[in-house]
Formats: C-alpha cells, sequence, structure tokens
C-alpha cells in the first residue's frame, strides 16, 4: 500500500484511513489498529504543520511496503514529505514530561512517541530527481502485537488520558 496526497488538512484522515487495512494484512492484531492510525494522524498533522508551514505547497506520503524481507513479526511503515529538511532523530529537545503539562514547552512529544512505541526507526532526506522534489522519509517497524500503545505511552500521556481505553 502507497498513498501520496496534497499535504492539506483533509487529506490527513485520508492517507491515515489507509493503513489498518494494509498492517491487518500484515498480521497486525485487531485491537492495535486504532492505536496505530491515531498515531499516524498525529505524525501527519506535524508533518501539515512543521513541513509545510502556513500553506507552502507539498505532499505527504504513507507507505507500507509489501512484505517480503520482514523479519521476527515486523511490519514497516514509511512517511515522506516534501517539505522543509528536517530529521527528528537529530532534534535536541527532549521534553520534561515531569512538568505540568500547561508548563512544558512544545516539541518533541511526537519523536519521543515514535521512538517509544516503534521497534526501529530512522530517518533520512530523499533527494529529488526526475521532477520529484526531495523529502524527508521517517521510516518505523512495529511488532505484529506491541503496535502503538501499552505501557510505552503511559509516561507521556499521563496527564488524564486513559491511553488503555484509546
Amino acid at each position: 500500500m502507497e498513498m501520496e496526497k496534497p499535504a492539506l488538512l483533509p487529506n490527513i484522515k485520508l492517507l491515515a484511513d489507509g493503513v489498518p487495512a494494509a498492517v491487518r494484512e500484515r498480521g497486525i492484531a485487531q485491537n492495535r489498529e486504532h492505536r496505530l492510525h491515531l498515531f499516524l494522524d498525529g505524525l501527519l498533522a506535524n508533518i501539515r504543520l512543521h513541513a509545510h508551514p502556513l500553506g507552502a505547497p507539498g505532499s505527504m506520503l504513507v507507505s507500507v511496503p509489501p512484505a517480503e524481507g520482514e523479519h521476527g513479526g515486523m511490519f514497516r511503515l514509511i512517511i515522506g514529505d516534501s517539505g522543509t529538511p528536517f530529521n527528528p532523530l537529530e532534534h535536541p529537545l527532549a521534553p520534561d514530561l515531569s512538568a505540568a503539562i500547561e508548563d512544558r514547552q512544545p516539541g518533541g512529544i511526537g519523536i519521543l512517541l515514535a521512538r517509544r512505541m516503534a521497534g526501529a526507526l530512522s530517518c533520512r532526506r530523499v533527494p529529488g530527481g526526475e521532477g520529484a522534489p526531495a523529502g524527508n522519509e521517517p521510516r518505523l517497524s512495529f511488532a505484529h502485537d506491541a503496535a502503538p500503545g501499552d505501557e510505552a505511552l503511559k509516561p507521556v500521556l499521563k496527564d488524564g488520558l486513559d491511553v488503555g481505553s484509546v
């Protein structure tokens, strides 16, 4: 499954909605699909907000590559954008999770969640060519039985959200 859309707010839902069926084919537990969808929705919203500021044109891509070559019960999720160069793995900001939510500085929660939920995480800048723009390409791998959610989220979302019911 691969889908690319213009980096517009309504397309976040369209891109995120295509993933659950694709990962279900890879054997993910059905009760994990909703959490994966919420996680992807958040990542795409960050791309829309930060990679394409002030309505700058561009695109967002979501891909769940074919299962061949996957090892150890993992599936891969690739999220791409044609926006401002940014590697979140190089971002020095580590959010202060001990502070009250109203006292926290913005930034860092998305990459913290990605690091805690994905079995493997990488990000690269893809060079443009043949009419295609350069872009950012985070790659995440998830175990079929450990998609976003579970205990990894509780320290991050402890301020009133019962992750177990999400």
